[in-house]
């Protein structure tokens, strides 16, 4: 759809399907080291524009996404419905930041793609479609994007049937006698049963599994696809890297269809690598794993697993600095006396190799809260600008606070800078793109608690002013 005029808020501040390869460091003591190189003396990170008003007020935080474009970044995220099955409703827009002749102010200034509007009965009118992410992609003409998304759909029993976008095949076919407990349901053979679409690369593409075709039941092994409406078409029928699914499990189910939501990716993470191809991560039942793919979306090696601290590793982050790429994640150990806190770990892998080991980021905090949910993007002058959530996993308490910091790092994955607390109030779940040809970038994230929050944004300049033929940005 056609982009419409902004509107000022604020002014201010993985051929063939190899095995698994065994993880490359079985010491996870290597995990506990921090980065010992000494900071970087140039300056930190600074807001330099905020919203003045939620550019969302009850976003599902789960389901938002960012994707940069020439004009800004296009957000976008659903609400959830207030009714029982309900359809979800989209909503996106593109923000852009807009600097004056003092270069330490700017504002940041919206532009509405899809309203947000909470499902009331306008929703029963709808296809009762769950949607539990949405995003935005270029669309046919110049300075327009659409809103696409990643469905979860509902039988007419209200029994979620997995299916995988413009590729969707439903899992199970619904012999429907009238009685959801009778209801016989068998696995369609090959049939594609988790997909997600890698909407950030320059030509987005599907990433799925499915199952194997064996007497119409799913075998103990899933194998991945990828394809996108460019591709050859024999890449739909090229599978790779296999998952190990309890086929046993999901035969005795009444409904396979949602018993094979137990073996899906989650977190599943696509960065793209310029001219190279793309880094996929995710975690699988509690592990996580790592691969590449190259251009033209064929394995590039094995699918490798990534050591972890052995408790609990959160979902990963991915960003790309030339054919570096960086792999963030959350994690902690398993100890007997309870839980330990969450810490950010990370490794830098090169374009093609398997991932060593994970190391403590320095993120300059202290131990008495836990650092989760973090976000990483690449700035323009080849850094890394990592966010996280810090405080209590769970903000029970009226005087539980979560707040988002920031801390810039350079392609070593040294510090430069101080970390920075970004948020005015209680928030978490930052995600993070950069704004333009600029070190700039743009932070989104919910604020107060729950599932539903209000969306809030920043801008934050992480390096210096970068010069160009119009001036400093």
């Amino acid at each position: 759809m056609p982009s419409p005029t902004p509107t000022p808020l604020s002014a201010s501040e993985d051929a063939g399907a190899p095995a698994v390869d065994a993880p490359r460091a079985s010491n996870a003591a290597a995990l506990q080291s921090d980065a010992s190189a000494p900071s970087a003396s140039e300056a930190e990170c600074v807001v330099t524009a905020r919203t003045a008003q939620p550019i969302g007020r009850y976003a599902a935080l789960t389901s938002v996404t960012l994707r940069a474009d020439h004009q800004g970044v296009a957000v976008a995220w659903t609400v959830p419905p207030l009714f029982a099955h309900g359809g979800d409703d989209l909503a996106a827009k593109r923000l852009s930041l807009y600097r004056g002749p003092d270069d330490d102010r700017a504002t940041i200034s919206d532009a509405l793609l899809d309203g947000e509007e909470p499902s009331t009965a306008r929703g029963l009118a709808r296809s009762p479609t769950n949607i539990y992410r949405v995003f935005t992609q270029p669309g046919t003409t110049a300075n327009s994007v659409t809103t696409g998304t990643d469905q979860l759909s509902r039988d007419d029993n209200g029994n979620e049937l997995i299916e995988c976008g413009a590729f969707s095949v439903q899992c199970a076919s619904v012999s429907d006698t009238g009685s959801d407990d009778a209801v016989a349901r068998t696995i369609v053979r090959g049939a594609p049963y988790f997909a997600r679409t890698a909407f950030n690369a320059a030509r987005p593409f599907v990433l799925g599994l499915r199952t194997a075709d064996v007497a119409e039941q799913p075998s103990s092994q899933a194998r991945f696809f990828a394809t996108r409406a460019s591709a050859p078409s024999a890449n739909r029928d090229l599978d790779f890297w296999s998952l190990e699914v309890d086929a046993a499990l999901v035969r005795r189910s009444r409904n396979p269809a949602a018993a094979l939501r137990d073996f899906v990716p989650e977190g599943l993470e696509v960065v793209e690598v310029e001219g190279r191809g793309y880094a996929v991560a995710f975690r699988y039942r509690g592990r996580l794993r790592f691969g590449w793919l190259d251009r033209d979306l064929r394995p590039d090696g094995a699918l490798h697993e990534v050591v972890t601290l052995g408790g609990e590793p959160g979902r990963p982050r991915l960003a790309a600095v030339g054919a570096a790429v960086l792999l963030v994640v959350a994690d902690r150990e398993r100890v007997d006396g309870g839980p330990s806190r969450y810490k950010l770990y990370g490794t830098l892998t090169s374009h093609g190799a398997a991932p060593g080991a994970m190391f403590r980021l320095p993120t300059g905090m202290d131990e008495a809260q836990d650092e989760f949910a973090p976000a990483i993007t690449a700035t323009r002058d080849d850094r890394f600008a990592l966010l996280w959530s810090y405080g209590p996993l769970e903000a029970r308490a009226r005087t539980d606070r979560q707040d988002i910091y920031i801390r810039s790092f350079d392609a070593a994955l040294r510090p430069v800078g101080a970390a920075l607390r970004i948020t005015e109030q209680s928030g978490s779940d930052p995600r993070a793109a950069p704004i333009g040809n600029s070190n700039d970038v743009l932070v989104v994230w919910g604020q107060g608690s729950g599932l539903q929050r209000p969306l809030v944004a920043a801008a934050v300049r992480c390096g210096p002013p970068i010069a160009t033929d119009a001036g400093v940005r």
